[in-house]
């Protein structure tokens, strides 16, 4: 047996790469939704620059710079996309970015974003407000 001091390396963390893309604005640390994001990953030990990179893009309401963004998104082997609204989730669904998180989509089911809710299918994952349907039940809970 060796005796002596023995020198722990610490193997490098892995990181996540994370990207949004808005059909506005970028959702960045600026951004109050993208501070709520980021703030949110932090508390799970996803923290920027340590062990998640995180690209965030945004159309400034041009649709068409949606899929180039997608597109570009892919090539930089990110593996999480936040997409905020309908035409950047289909995007997304359309290039098969690994996996999706849908926000501000709509009805995922009545869209075809995913096959129903019980099984959905694909990798499409997210928060369906479906306001039509739940105002009136909330109204009618109301009376």
């Amino acid at each position: 047996m060796v005796a002596g001091p023995y020198v722990v390396v610490a193997q490098p963390s892995r990181m996540y790469r994370l990207g949004s893309v808005n059909a506005g604005g970028p959702l960045n640390a600026e951004n109050p939704n993208g501070k709520i994001l980021l703030a949110a990953l932090a508390q799970r030990g996803y923290v920027l620059g340590q062990n998640l990179s995180y690209d965030a893009r945004g159309a400034m309401g041009d649709a068409t710079k949606i899929q180039q963004h997608m597109a570009e998104l892919k090539e930089a082997n990110v593996v999480v996309v936040v997409a905020v609204g309908y035409p950047v989730a289909v995007a997304a669904k359309a290039l098969r970015i690994p996996t999706v998180i849908a926000w501000g989509a709509g009805d995922p089911v009545a869209t075809g974003l995913i096959d129903g809710l019980a099984r959905p299918g694909g990798n499409i994952t997210g928060i369906s407000d479906v306001a039509t349907s739940l105002t009136t039940k909330r109204l009618s809970l109301l009376k």
